[in-house]
């Protein structure tokens, strides 16, 4: 007999000895009801009305009771997994505890319908900068969609009509992060749409903005990082999610995922591409901690990169 379903005879303990049943990970627990039974001398049914006596309730309830997690604890694990079989080894919550479990504790009914409770919780209600961020909007910029313009000292953007809504976002958080520069954006005879900053003021922006490009990942704040991935990342989700960074040269690249590292996160590089480590886990926290936080400030037309279809 294992030591989970070892009773001490010399102490009679029918209290202990039942909430050792019910808290036992074990399913069915028959082993652990048969030695109760034994060493009190009773039959399996005197039991289970000697408990409902007691506590007003039946071995089952009671059970799911304490195997029943907090919304927090439960809404941790959904985001943290990706199917509803991984969240219950998680918990360890016996299968027998497990049914209902979604509408007991979120009112919902499916896995899926929770994991959209979890985008829900992760939006930030607003966007509250420091000056590491404004720091980091230039860097990313320069890693991503943007180009120093040395001559006038300025950062310049071109985005297709497709993404004018990101163009118009990101000239909205340079607004706030720098006052004085320019917001007009202009249609192109191609059709993009470009801004120019015009000239960016403040030693420690210049020294940004001509900085080597290989040294600023190591300046993103998350919501660079967020910027970064909206414009240089790519998210599929066709058989397995996947979290991508298109980047071009090796020195960025390995600077990129060390920065990331720090943050929890695993690359590697796959061609011109850094690829997350850790499958369809890792993705889905990269999104919780980068995208969703963000979630409010993404315009529609860049969702698609932090939301899987099915939310």
């Amino acid at each position: 007999m294992s030591n989970a379903h070892r009773l001490d005879a010399a102490h009679s303990d029918f209290f202990a000895d039942v909430r050792q049943l019910i808290e036992s990970p074990a399913e069915g627990n028959h082993m652990l009801v048969r030695a109760i039974c034994q060493k009190y001398g009773i039959a399996q049914e005197t039991l289970y009305w000697r408990i409902r006596s007691f506590y007003g309730k039946g071995i089952g309830e009671l059970r799911r009771e304490f195997f029943t997690p907090s919304r927090e604890t439960l809404l941790y694990a959904v985001k943290r997994c990706a199917t509803t079989d991984e969240v219950r080894r998680m918990l360890k919550i016996p299968t027998s505890c497990w049914t209902g479990i979604y509408e007991r504790v979120l009112g919902v009914a499916t896995f899926q319908q929770a994991r959209r409770l979890t985008v829900e919780a992760a939006r930030l209600k607003a966007y509250n900068p420091g000056a590491r961020d404004n720091v980091a909007l230039i860097a990313a910029t320069r890693l991503g969609a943007g180009t120093y313009d040395q001559q006038r000292g300025a950062l310049r953007i071109e985005h297709g009509p497709a993404q004018a809504e990101w163009l118009r976002t990101k000239v909205a958080l340079f607004r706030r992060a720098l006052p004085t520069i320019k917001t007009d954006i202009i249609v192109t005879a191609q059709g993009t749409h470009c801004w120019h900053s015009g000239r960016i003021k403040g030693k420690r922006f210049e020294q940004i903005l001509t900085a080597p490009r290989e040294i600023l990942p190591e300046l993103l704040t998350p919501i660079g990082v967020w910027l970064l991935f909206l414009d240089a990342g790519t998210y599929t989700y066709a058989h397995e999610q996947q979290i991508a960074f298109v980047i071009e040269h090796d020195a960025i690249a390995t600077a990129l995922m060390t920065h990331l590292h720090t943050y929890g996160f695993d690359f590697t590089i796959s061609g011109q591409r850094i690829v997350i480590v850790g499958g369809q886990i890792a993705a889905t926290q990269f999104l919780d901690t980068f995208g969703m936080p963000f979630y409010n400030l993404t315009p529609e037309c860049m969702r698609y990169k932090i939301v899987p279809p099915s939310l």
